[in-house]
């Protein structure tokens, strides 16, 4: 952390410095190098690390959406996003059932194959309406709920029992690291598509470099300074940035579905 902080910053990256900082060998590391080794830890980790930029996206994209191209009101855009709340903890309840039927391996690939359902529909659902938006976030929600728990589940029961904090502790970092970068690659999408679209459009607003400020100004309830058609175009703009980051979602589920898939079968009940 400290090489994070201070590199570049307090001494340059290639340095004495930041060298003697790093160290190849403790007696009790905080993540140890072998849980990246074992493959049922890896794939459980990269599934949570898509799992983790799935739910940041969703979360960060949807009431913008509701809001900004639905022309619905924060308090809508709010209970439309509740869906993905609600449906992750029913299903993590009724997921050791599923568990104790079917075992960790059938139960996180049906998770993924939910995500995917409930991505495809909020990239159809998208257009039409808050309601069916908040139904397909529902569905993602459910996914989320079955996998999160068998990810946890299997790497528990792969690992002795003293190194189940440490295998725990890494799938939920990588969950919580894939929230960081999911939020900065799917912004960057709708920023680019945005800027892409502002570019070609008809539209008398001076900055159209500035996409982000100009999405935030059609968020705002009163819109000052907004034309009729440039409010059309932003409306038009933001709606196709969008559908090209839900559409991305649905690649992150599918590649998701591959890593369920990779799970040893062990950890399948026949």
């Amino acid at each position: 952390m400290l090489i994070l902080l201070e590199g570049g910053v307090g001494w340059p990256w290639l340095s004495w410095d930041s060298s003697a900082l790093r160290e190849g060998k403790v007696p009790e590391p905080i993540i140890p190098l072998w849980v990246f080794k074992d493959r049922l830890i890896l794939f459980a980790g990269l599934a949570s690390f898509l799992n983790g930029a799935i739910v940041i996206g969703y979360s960060a994209m949807v009431p913008t959406h509701v809001q900004g191209v639905l022309g619905r009101s924060v308090l809508i855009a709010g209970m439309t996003l509740a869906g993905m709340s609600i449906g992750w903890p029913l299903a993590s309840f009724a997921s050791g059932a599923m568990m104790a039927r079917m075992g960790y391996r059938k139960t996180a690939i049906l998770g993924a194959m939910i995500v995917l359902l409930g991505a495809s529909a909020v990239l159809m659902a998208a257009p039409v309406s808050a309601f069916a938006l908040g139904f397909a976030v529902f569905v993602v929600g459910l996914g989320l709920g079955f996998q999160s728990n068998a990810y946890i589940i299997t790497i528990q029961s792969a690992v002795e029992w003293k190194q189940r904090g440490v295998a725990t502790a890494n799938n939920i970092f990588m969950r919580t690291l894939g929230s960081s970068v999911g939020v900065a690659a799917f912004g960057g999408i709708l920023n680019s598509t945005v800027s892409g679209y502002l570019q070609r459009a008809p539209i008398s607003v001076a900055d159209r470099s500035s996409s982000l400020s100009l999405v935030n100004r059609l968020l705002d309830p009163s819109q000052s300074g907004l034309l009729g058609n440039d409010r059309v175009v932003l409306i038009q703009a933001l709606s196709q940035g969008m559908l090209t980051v839900f559409s991305f979602m649905i690649v992150a589920a599918m590649i998701g579905i591959g890593l369920a898939w990779q799970l040893p079968r062990q950890f399948e009940r026949r």
